[in-house]
């Protein structure tokens, strides 16, 4: 078995002191005798791009969640680190990373290629699109909308019944600075 993260950053580097492996820059070919490959990136739009580069690749999941809802739905290569609580009815695309210690609450549905960075609280029934970064310490209340590509700040406080969109948030995923 051969092991290769695609990204060399601090994602890549934390996943490789858990699963072993090595790190490969997020542009570079696969060896022939990759086994299990992950995304080793937090930003969204850099892990849509290794997921859309690599097509045909098998990419593993990472589950290391302190609880996780056995009825939870999981897109392919889902990303859960520790620490993380996932509630009854949550559905998770493929591709994305819940970075440590996130809570997400019941009826959540989170898109494809996110970044759900460490200690964000989701509360039930908040649906985030795909591509969209959800910062640090972010609080989600019931019911919140994200829209696609959205970028949410560091400890922002999203009310339900508001739609937040790439105009609407501080910056767009993939921007500089993001």
């Amino acid at each position: 078995m051969t092991t290769y993260i695609l990204g060399n950053g601090s994602h890549g580097r934390m996943l490789r002191e858990m699963v072993g492996g090595s790190c490969l820059g997020p542009e570079d070919d696969l060896p022939e005798d990759a086994t299990d490959v992950f995304v080793g990136v937090g930003d969204p739009a850099l892990r849509r791009k290794i997921w859309e580069n690599n097509i045909g690749t098998e990419f593993s999941a990472f589950l290391m969640a302190d609880f996780l809802d056995y009825g939870t739905v999981l897109g392919e290569a889902v990303h859960v680190m520790r620490g993380c609580i996932i509630m009854p009815g949550v559905t998770i695309g493929s591709n994305t990373l819940i970075n440590t210690g996130a809570q997400i609450d019941h009826d959540c549905i989170i898109g494809d290629h996110c970044h759900i960075a460490p200690g964000v609280i989701m509360c039930g029934d908040v649906h985030v699109a795909d591509g969209s970064f959800v910062g640090a310490g972010a609080i989600l209340t019931q019911g919140a909308r994200i829209d696609e590509g959205s970028f949410i700040p560091a400890g922002r406080l999203v009310v339900g019944g508001r739609r937040v969109d790439s105009r609407t948030s501080d910056a767009k995923v993939g921007e500089e600075g993001c």
